[in-house]
Order: structure tokens, then sequence, then C-alpha cells
């Protein structure tokens, strides 16, 4: 994980962003060109960071994401002062206060337009992502927030290192086909990508 923070970090492209961009490549298999269009990341952001709309299941993710530099930092959890933020923030966009478009940033209000159109004509189910490199949510944390997003029906997803390493060791992993086939009593053949070996 730490090696596809670095290789998306620059000068211009700070580590939380660099995470974000990395986590939304990953875990919404976004083209690493496209990625830019569902980062909301910036000032005036609600504590949001990542928006993509799935289309294909009808589906509003909402991301939040906080990473750590180091690892040795990796134990502290998730800031469960964002929490309020995200409550705040799901609460003013389902129940629809356009005076919540004041205090977003530019990326961010053009996805709440964007979804409250959705909603204007069709029905889409809500997702909240929380996205860290560190532990995740306290349990009190935890808790609070479900309570709030309940209300609303919106579901709840939680990433924490051990969730994210999985997720990235997955999506890198080589495809290749292998079949073990039986080849008389005393041996087996193990055939690779159309070649096949005798073992003994």
């Amino acid at each position: 994980m730490e090696t596809g923070i670095r290789e998306r970090e620059t000068s211009e492209v700070s580590c939380g962003l660099a995470f974000a961009e990395l986590v939304t490549e990953t875990i919404f298999c976004v083209s690493r060109h496209e990625v830019d269009e569902h980062i909301v990341d910036g000032g005036a952001d609600r504590g949001i960071d990542i928006v993509y709309i799935d289309h294909n299941i009808r589906r509003i993710n909402i991301g939040s994401c906080k990473t750590v530099l180091e690892f040795k930092n990796s134990h502290k959890f998730y800031p469960a002062e964002e929490i309020d933020k995200i409550i705040s923030f799901i609460d003013d966009v389902l129940l629809h206060h356009d005076s919540m478009l004041e205090k977003c940033n530019g990326m961010l209000a053009a996805k709440v337009h964007e979804i409250w159109e959705i909603f204007s004509s069709e029905a889409y189910e809500v997702a909240v992502h929380l996205f860290s490199n560190r532990s995740t949510l306290p349990k009190d944390a935890r808790e609070r927030l479900s309570e709030s997003l309940n209300r609303h029906n919106v579901s709840l997803f939680e990433y924490g290192l051990f969730e994210l390493s999985h997720g990235l060791v997955k999506a890198t992993k080589p495809r290749f086909k292998k079949t073990l086939k039986g080849c008389g009593e005393t041996s087996a053949a193990f055939e690779d990508t159309g070649r096949q070996r005798n073992c003994r």
C-alpha cells in the first residue's frame, strides 16, 4: 500500500490525495486516468474525499479517507471527530438542504447536484465507506455513525489497514490458469497455460 501511495504522490499530489486516488482505483475499479472525476478532496470538502456513483448497481458511494505517513502510527483509530462531518453531510444530502452547497467546494457541489438529479427520478442506494491505513473506528463512534446512517437506510463499510492491504494484493495478483489432471496410478500431470509436465 505504501508503494501505491508513493507512486501517486508528487509535489502537487499530497499523501492524503494519493491515498484517495489509490483506494478509488482499487476498491471501485476506476481506471487511473478517470480517478480525478470522483475525488472531491480539498477545502470545504465536508469530510468527504470520494463520491463514486455506480450506475451499474445503482449505488452512490461516499468515501472518507484518513492516512498516516508512518506505519508506527497505524494503530491509531480513525479520528472520531470526522464522524460528525460525515453525519452532517449525509443528512444535508438526503434531506435536500439547498443551503449545504454554500459550504461545499466546486467538485463536491457538482456531485451533490448529480445525486439530487438521480434521486428526482430514480431509486439508488447510498453507501458510506471509511478508508484508512490505521485502525478503524472506536466502538462508540461506530455506533453513533451507524445509528445515524440507519435512519436513512445507508450502508456503512470500513476498510482498515488489513482490509486495504488484502484488497490491494488481490487486485494486483497475476491471473493464470492451472489445471491438475490424473495420469495414471503413480503420476499426475500439471497443466499451465497449455503446457503439460509429468511429475512423479
